[in-house]
């Protein structure tokens, strides 16, 4: 009987040794890389917040007689 209590809580340590080694650390990256992409997608919004105050685009009026590229014209 005391043999089987023994083999029972063994088992149960070397079951929960590899849970926590594996299984949880899994979780624990899962979320540590969950919360660098929310903070990275944050950051570019605010860039592009601050870009796009910074640049607003300017069109050229295009005179009579101007070169156009070939690529505008396609």
């Amino acid at each position: 009987m005391i043999l089987r209590v023994i083999t029972f809580i063994i088992a149960v340590g070397v079951v929960y040794s590899l849970l926590k080694r594996y299984i949880f650390s899994m979780f624990s990256i899962n979320m540590t890389t969950n919360e660098q992409l929310k903070k990275m997608q944050q950051q570019l919004k605010e860039m592009d917040k601050k870009l796009g105050k910074q640049n607003t685009p300017t069109r050229r009026k295009r005179k009579e007689g101007d070169y156009i590229d070939y690529e505008e014209v396609g």
